[in-house]
């Protein structure tokens, strides 16, 4: 495959292997808005973090939706992938490493929406909008399977969900809280949008990882990303990269100052 691509030359060896990671633009993670086409956010920092501890040349590819990165992965043409949910045909052409702890979907309706959809019974008489390429809990994933399909709408992105709801033409958006958040304050008037609670309680919290191929990455690379990612999570690394608590404050302060109010969403 030919394709443009950045590579970070930071503190490796000289015949340091490559791994290229496949990406899209997935808001307060990994961002594609400068001009010169390289991303930024905390985990390009992480990545670039294990580059230097685990002794490889990371290559950015292009922005590619997660559809496509997977076809590459299985077939050897990207190597690494981040944020993602453990899936078993995922852990077939991947090896999957815990990052952390994945927050909860956010079901973003419209500040006026009067119905508690927040209750599962009265969530299937609304119309719900899910974002292609997203892999939700699997309580939800389980509710879809016998959800009517004509109340049921695939968008592309985060920013046409929320259109469609501003617009009053679906009742629910599910997608990713901190980039659903981010992208709802960032582009629509204040006290549009309400979060409200999900409609399911999980046992236990899910965790997101990073893959790499099975079909182009070595063990012996494996094993060093493997370690060089617990060492981070262990020694704070991962948590003062995501600053988790600051993101989660500063997102608290923008939803205020922009009336996104929140049902007991958690």
């Amino acid at each position: 495959m030919r394709f443009l691509a950045i590579t970070l030359f930071l503190a490796c060896s000289a015949n340091a292997a490559e791994l290229r990671w496949c990406l899209d633009h997935f808001p307060r993670y990994h961002e594609f808005n400068t001009s010169n086409r390289q991303p930024e956010g905390p985990s390009v920092q992480l990545m670039q973090h294990l580059a230097k501890v685990a002794d490889f040349k990371l290559v950015i590819m292009p922005k590619t939706p997660p559809k496509r990165c997977f076809q590459l992965i299985a077939a050897g043409e990207a190597d690494v992938m981040t944020n993602l949910l453990h899936k078993p045909e995922r852990e077939e052409i991947m090896t999957l490493i815990p990052m952390g702890a994945k927050r909860r979907d956010s079901f973003i309706v419209r500040q006026d929406e009067k119905r508690d959809l927040s209750d599962a019974s009265r969530l299937r008489h609304a119309s719900v909008i899910t974002v292609h390429g997203y892999h939700y809990e699997q309580n939800f994933v389980d509710f879809l399977k016998n959800f009517p399909k004509e109340q049921l709408t695939e968008v592309a992105d985060i920013q046409s969900g929320l259109n469609i709801i501003s617009r009053g033409r679906a009742d629910v958006l599910v997608a990713p809280s901190m980039p659903a958040l981010t992208v709802a304050i960032e582009n629509f008037p204040p006290n549009t949008f309400t979060r409200i609670k999900s409609p399911w309680v999980l046992p236990t919290q899910s965790l997101v990882y990073l893959g790499l191929s099975k079909n182009s990455v070595t063990p012996e690379l494996a094993d060093r990303v493997k370690l060089a990612l617990e060492q981070a999570i262990t020694d704070g690394t991962v948590d003062k990269i995501f600053a988790t608590q600051a993101i989660e404050k500063e997102v608290a302060k923008l939803k205020d100052a922009n009336g996104i109010t929140a049902k007991n969403p958690e």
